[in-house]
């Protein structure tokens, strides 16, 4: 009995509709939850936010994480220290920071915050600045990824600034995929204070 020849074009397009239906399956499922974030967001579910949070870090599934953190919002945490007034020369020796928190519902999912340990001036100019320190933190379907953080003299109008910043991301099997840029900064300006620009 002769064996059957298998063709070129059968397997192609055999490997063709296998893709077709993968790609077509993960697609339904992407939909299915976007709708389900989608409605979990806008009823104010945080139980089931935070379920599809933990689906997402089980399964890996940036495309989930994604959906969920298109509705997020930025907290910005910041207290400016003001020394317009201050006729005798002093210090803040009290932490500076500036905080994002990236919020679904009300849970916080991550933050990366720059701190400056305190500062001292005279006749309103700025004579010394305490270290920069900064820190972040990520729930476990995200990560970050980019970043940087950091302290320096802007040469005109001689500002101090110390910023940190990085992107967001989805933890993936193959590492964290970039989802959401985020940049916390602050100033401190000789004569003004320290403040945000």
């Amino acid at each position: 009995m002769p064996k059957p020849k298998c063709s070129i074009v059968g397997i192609v397009l055999a490997t063709f509709l296998s893709l077709c239906s993968f790609a077509g399956l993960a697609q339904a499922n992407q939909v299915k939850d976007n709708a389900e974030v989608r409605q979990a967001v806008l009823s104010g579910q945080v139980n089931r936010i935070q379920g599809l949070l933990s689906l997402s870090a089980k399964r890996h599934d940036v495309m989930l994480a994604r959906a969920l953190l298109g509705y997020a919002g930025l907290v910005d945490s910041f207290k400016p220290v003001s020394i317009n007034h201050a006729e005798k020369p002093g210090c803040h020796y009290y932490p500076v920071t500036d905080r994002h928190e990236i919020v679904i519902v009300g849970i916080v999912v991550a933050w990366q915050q720059t701190t400056v340990y305190g500062l001292c001036w005279n006749g309103k100019k700025i004579i010394w600045w305490g270290g920069e320190f900064a820190s972040r933190w990520a729930a476990a379907p995200y990560c970050w990824n980019n970043t940087s953080d950091g302290e320096a003299w802007d040469p005109a109008p001689k500002w101090r600034r110390a910023w940190v910043n990085g992107t967001l991301g989805g933890n993936a099997v193959i590492g964290c995929i970039s989802l959401q840029r985020d940049e916390a900064y602050f100033f401190y300006a000789n004569g003004g204070g320290v403040f945000k620009r």
